[in-house]
């Protein structure tokens, strides 16, 4: 894929910049090429690959760019042992949240994963009662008649 192309290729210009630099830089490109990926995965029906995507784009959060935190990776690692076939953190990071990806016959087992292996002793925050949000994916806004 051209995008992974270019990723290899910009990551190779930047060997020379330090760490510092280069690791959110890496996951900024890396994303990118992820995103061409994921697109052609939903376009073919790849339920599993984009789900595997989301769990690298992750991993790629927290290690290159470093906007996860414990809690975040604790539920995402909780998503993936509940079944669920992807799991990112979503929003500004530094808390916030996760979306999980999973087929609609999981999702009463998923919840009830997470509510027993993550949330179960943990303080919930005042005033919002609803803290697991189901959400359908439907096609995005567009302009009537188009």
């Amino acid at each position: 894929m051209l995008a992974q192309r270019r990723a290899e290729e910009v990551l190779e210009a930047a060997a020379a910049l330090p760490e510092a630099l280069r690791a959110p830089l890496r996951h900024v490109v890396t994303e990118g090429a992820r995103v061409e990926r994921a697109v052609a995965a939903m376009q073919a029906g790849g339920f599993q690959e984009f789900g595997r995507l989301m769990f690298e784009s992750h991993a790629s959060l927290r290690g290159d760019l470093g906007v996860s935190c414990r809690e975040l990776d604790e539920l995402v690692e909780a998503c993936r042992a509940g079944g669920a076939a992807g799991a990112r953190l979503t929003g500004a990071g530094f808390g916030g949240c996760v979306v999980a990806l999973c087929r609609p016959h999981g999702r009463e087992a998923l919840k009830a994963h997470l509510e027993a292996r993550y949330y179960r002793g943990r303080p919930r925050p005042a005033g919002i009662p609803e803290y697991l949000i189901e959400a359908v994916p439907a096609p995005g806004a567009g302009l009537a008649g188009a």
